[in-house]
């Protein structure tokens, strides 16, 4: 004779499956993640960028596209400029020339903002 297997969790009278209460309990017990809440996100050749200051996401907004990918893919994503040179099919003296005039520019612009 085989014995009958109890089951392993039983819900009491007081209690109620979360999928049975009302939307405005729902509401008030749920947490909303906001860790991307004020960051700004830029793309480099397939890459995702998220910038949390926003003075900085000002700043590098105000590149062209092909110096804002060097600095993004130098300083964002820790690439050497042989490596950034390789990716973007330029010379290597051409992405260190563009990152380091880029960086003067974002220099002054970030300085003219915080004088204001």
């Amino acid at each position: 004779m085989r014995k009958k297997c109890k089951p392993i969790l039983t819900i009491s009278k007081h209690e109620i499956p979360l999928s049975e209460l009302p939307q405005e309990i729902l509401q008030q017990l749920a947490v909303w993640d906001e860790y991307f809440k004020d960051t700004y996100r830029f793309e480099a050749k397939g890459f995702e960028i998220f910038v949390a200051d926003g003075l900085l996401a000002e700043a590098l907004k105000t590149l062209p596209q092909d110096r804002l990918e060097i600095v993004l893919l130098y300083y964002f994503l820790g690439m050497s400029d042989p490596e950034i040179a390789a990716h973007l099919n330029l010379v290597r003296r051409t992405v260190a020339y563009r990152r380091t005039s880029s960086l003067q520019e974002l220099k002054k612009y970030m300085e003219g903002k915080a004088d204001e």
